[in-house]
């Protein structure tokens, strides 16, 4: 139904770097995100939250912004 599953549900936060990265390129080219159950559901997201309680949240972040520049995308502050 387009909710964000809790934090405390296994599988909601996707814990591996490269997933994520994946995840998140896929939302803004493809318009679509993964669900927790396997499926894909309809997203054309404006903003890309970070939470940076993340182990290795640093690392993410530097990672997606490489990433979401080399796939064309502009990346600023709000």
């Amino acid at each position: 139904d387009g909710t964000l599953t809790p934090r405390g549900t296994a599988g909601a936060m996707i814990e591996d770097e490269t997933k994520a990265v994946q995840q998140a390129i896929g939302m803004v080219e493809h318009g679509t995100v993964a669900t927790v159950g396997g499926g894909s559901f309809p997203l054309r997201p404006g903003t890309i939250c970070l939470h940076g309680d993340q182990p290795g949240a640093l690392r993410f972040a530097n990672a997606l912004r490489a990433a979401l520049q080399q796939h064309g995308s502009r990346v600023k502050a709000p």
